[in-house]
């Protein structure tokens, strides 16, 4: 019970050093308790969309904090086949699905107290 929180550093599986990019799945779970994901920096790699996933999203429960943004014009959220896409308009590199509803407007993006860009 209570919040749970996770950290990803810089470069979340990118590609690097001419080696294909990693994987990152990042399960809440089916649950009630409040989760709290916070990229640091890039996330993805370009070509490789839904590396990243994000699985039982809880909306406005869960929450998932992008550091390397701090405007909300900075991300894009557009329907995908597993679930909603999330990109950036530019800047830091961000690249990652939120799996379940493809409905895009479900979620929230704000700029919380810290100046990042949230999404619940």
């Amino acid at each position: 019970t209570g919040t749970d929180t996770a950290v990803i550093g810089a470069s979340a599986a990118q590609a690097k050093n001419g080696n294909a990019p990693g994987t990152i799945n990042v399960d809440f779970g089916a649950d009630t308790d409040v989760d709290v994901l916070t990229f640091e920096g890039s996330v993805g790699t370009s070509g490789y969309s839904g590396n990243v996933t994000v699985q039982n999203f809880g909306i406005g429960q869960d929450s998932i904090v992008i550091e390397a943004h701090d405007e909300i014009t900075d991300l894009s959220l557009a329907a995908h086949a597993d679930g909603v896409l999330v990109t950036s308009t530019g800047g830091t590199f961000i690249d990652f699905v939120i799996e379940g509803t493809t409905d895009h407007t479900d979620y929230t993006v704000s700029v919380n107290a810290d100046g990042f860009v949230k999404i619940a």
